[in-house]
């Protein structure tokens, strides 16, 4: 359950956006459903509106959430793929839960490793690529890296293949099996800039490893 946050002496946080400098207290909410929809201030004294930036409050929620809806995909992601040895039918079972579980998700889908080359697999969103030279594009550097790739904005990253102009933020998993062989790249588009992070490196690693065998990059 979300609670109000009550701050006592606006000019006091670091976070307030002055709109009114005739404020001295504001009480603050964090609203969401699928996606964020807006944070903001009650003006409870004086003239004008202000609006609180609960910076650290915000982020915090947000965390939590996002850690918490991968846990819920985890556990479904498990319990579609347990006894299964098929690698493209839990490949489609893991995008088939992301793409319509997590937020933000717009294009969600794995590249395998075919002759060389990343050929696209399974996947949910927009028309992908259909295959992708290891070396080049978030895809094939973590490819070729082994390690996953969390681009805050892909018009920065050198050699980036637009597969959909749409996209602005990418996240690219490299997946091995139990020898430790790379089998695909696992990767997710944004059309938000900067939608990936931290969580999503450490809980999308760990989906991937517990399904397919292969250890957690890092």
């Amino acid at each position: 359950m979300r609670k109000a946050v009550l701050v006592d002496g606006v000019t006091k946080s670091s976070d307030h956006v002055i709109l009114s400098k005739n404020i001295s207290k504001s009480t603050g909410s964090v609203f969401s459903g699928k996606n964020l929809i807006a944070h903001g201030a009650i003006v409870v004294r004086n003239e004008g509106l202000s609006v609180l930036s609960l910076g650290n409050t915000l982020k915090a929620t947000m965390s939590f959430e996002k850690e918490r809806d991968y846990q819920r995909c985890r556990a479904r992601i498990e319990a579609l793929c347990e006894g299964s040895d098929d690698q493209i039918a839990k490949m489609a079972s893991i995008v088939g839960v992301l793409h319509n579980e997590m937020n933000d998700f717009f294009w969600t889908g794995f590249y395998r490793v075919v002759e060389g080359r990343l050929v696209i697999g399974p996947y949910q969103g927009t028309v992908g690529c259909l295959s992708i030279e290891i070396g080049k594009g978030v895809c094939g550097t973590a490819a070729a890296r082994g390690k996953t790739q969390v681009v805050e904005d892909v018009h920065d990253f050198p050699g980036h293949i637009a597969c959909d102009e749409r996209s602005k933020s990418e996240i690219v998993v490299p997946v091995t099996d139990e020898s430790g062989a790379l089998i695909a790249v696992l990767d997710v588009d944004s059309v938000e800039k900067g939608a990936f992070d931290e969580i999503d490196r450490e809980c999308l690693e760990g989906i991937v490893a517990h399904v397919f065998g292969g250890a957690m990059t890092h």
